[in-house]
């Protein structure tokens, strides 16, 4: 009997079929029934086992799709940078012709600009930190790396929206006579909305805060 039970740990490991097999085997040879259900309980919980790592380490890898993502943002950047070069351009060769206003509303369009590119510097950053994997040697370059969490993240993006809804909404008033009343009050509801679903997101990672403590 104890040469028989030898063959336990080898038939544990074996695949299905081998299992069934060698089960078979092991009856025949005088196994009792709970060791044969123990044999057959082993080798299940070694299969189960297997694919659940599997799944997750195919879970897991999943997050470096993620880069494409990054990389397109990159990329949409790159493109803005050239746009706002442009703009920069446009405004250069006009300086002497703009009045006081215009040029006003030429450097508000350039400060929103520049708004929308740390939005989407900041999302890059601390996205591919946060969800990819973390950068090894920039911790001295970049003040707020490591410091966001997804929940600081929304509220730094939600305080960014405000900030240029801000900007555009005071080109709008600078700009009054060429818009209606009907859009002039959408443009300030639409401001008002924002800066309200801002305070809730601040509000509500407060909330999360005192309960984590």
């Amino acid at each position: 009997m104890r040469k028989h039970r030898s063959l336990l740990p080898f038939v544990a490991q074996c695949p299905t079929k081998v299992v069934r097999f060698r089960l078979a085997q092991a009856n025949g040879l005088g196994y009792s029934w709970p060791d044969y259900l123990a044999i057959a309980h082993s080798g299940a919980a070694r299969s189960m086992k297997s694919l659940e790592l599997i799944v997750e380490r195919i879970i897991l890898s999943s997050r470096w799709l993620l880069v494409v993502f990054y990389l397109g943002l990159v990329g949409a950047l790159a493109l803005y940078a050239v746009s706002f070069v442009y703009k920069f351009y446009k405004i250069a060769i006009m300086v002497f012709t703009y009045d006081e206003s215009d040029m006003i509303l030429a450097m508000l369009g350039l400060i929103d600009a520049a708004l929308v590119a740390s939005l989407i510097v900041m999302v890059m950053i601390s996205g591919y930190e946060n969800f990819v994997s973390r950068f090894d040697e920039a911790d001295a370059e970049v003040s707020f790396l490591g410091k966001l969490d997804s929940g600081s993240l929304k509220i730094k993006v939600a305080s960014s929206i405000v900030a240029i809804s801000s900007i555009h909404l005071l080109q709008i008033f600078l700009n009054v006579q060429n818009y209606t009343s009907e859009h002039l009050m959408w443009a300030t509801i639409i401001h008002i909305a924002f800066v309200v679903s801002a305070l809730m997101l601040g509000f509500l990672e407060q909330i999360m805060t005192r309960l984590k403590k």
